[in-house]
């Protein structure tokens, strides 16, 4: 039976498929030509009485849907001789549905078990041997910049599992928090998994006061729109919040700001803005908000 780290981890790459481009390229040094990246069906069974499932596969197509690649991921926790078996049919079984060229990554936290995979295998036929692209997971770069941890999440997650260091986790970890559950409380779990128990108590501590923090303000500022908003309208309450909060993070606004909120209409979706302003780190993160609500707003008919 698959062990709950394998099949946590299979979840990063089923998750997220872009994790495998993610490993081939920083990693593997494996160029991956751009398209859309999906799952694919796992199921590599031929017309026999045998079936064969990889951890996951994923596919990725041109503007046309056409299969251009396809990457068959292995998550290898033990050694599995049989896999030498079945690991080239996985991959002519895939080309042969696909009709495209196929890779086989297989990711290990294990260095022995990362050896062990890498060494070729040889098919009996002159030329006709595979050699897998295995990344071990001491093999991570570290993830600092929070932007790219936004950007990659399950990719910096294993890069704390990589490092087992409490400054990285201190980046890595908050940014898990405006993650959808129950992936959020999975990938907290892991960061707390590899640190010191001081460390994770630490850890824990920061998460909480942000956390709170950040809850605590969003819900004053939304209770304020709200309760200027009885004799105005709660929607224009709450772009009144909006603006002040804002202004309260960052300062001075741009009179653009107070316009872009035009588009958006609903209280819901209002009070959805100052959540994501609160989630915001800094001033960058800021404008970034209101910079998609005036490219909503360029794209209005009328304006």
């Amino acid at each position: 039976m698959p062990s709950q780290q394998h099949e946590i981890l299979v979840e990063m790459f089923r998750n997220r498929p872009q994790l495998a481009c993610e490993l081939l390229e920083q990693v593997a040094g494996v160029a991956v030509a751009g398209g859309t990246v999906a799952l694919a069906p796992n199921d590599l069974s031929q017309a026999i009485a045998v079936e064969y499932r990889a951890d996951a596969v994923i596919a990725i197509r041109d503007e046309h849907d056409t299969p251009t690649l396809a990457i068959i991921v292995e998550v290898q926790i033990h050694v599995d001789t049989d896999k030498r078996m079945t690991w080239p049919l996985y991959i002519a079984a895939l080309r042969a549905r696909l009709r495209c060229d196929v890779l086989l990554l297989v990711f290990s936290p294990h260095q022995p078990v990362a050896r062990w995979a890498r060494a070729a295998i040889q098919l009996g036929h002159p030329g006709f041997v595979l050699e897998p692209i295995v990344v071990e997971l001491g093999e991570l770069p570290r993830v600092t910049d929070p932007v790219a941890v936004r950007r990659a999440p399950e990719l910096a997650v294993l890069s704390v599992m990589a490092h087992r260091d409490l400054e990285l986790a201190r980046v890595v970890a908050p940014e898990m928090l405006v993650q959808p559950e129950p992936m959020r409380q999975v990938y907290l779990d892991l960061i707390y998994s590899v640190l010191p128990e001081a460390a994770e108590r630490a850890l824990k501590e920061l998460l909480m006061e942000k956390y709170q923090y950040q809850s605590n303000v969003v819900r004053e500022y939304i209770a304020q729109g709200r309760a200027e908003g009885r004799e105005e309208g709660r929607e224009e309450g709450l772009r009144r919040a909006i603006l002040e909060f804002a202004r309260a993070k960052i300062g001075t606004l741009p009179p653009s700001y107070e316009q872009a909120l035009h588009v958006v209409a609903t209280e819901a979706a209002l009070s959805d803005v100052i959540a994501e302003l609160g989630k915001a780190r800094d001033a960058t993160e800021i404008h970034a908000v209101f910079t998609r609500l005036l490219d909503r707003l360029d794209d209005t008919p009328g304006t």
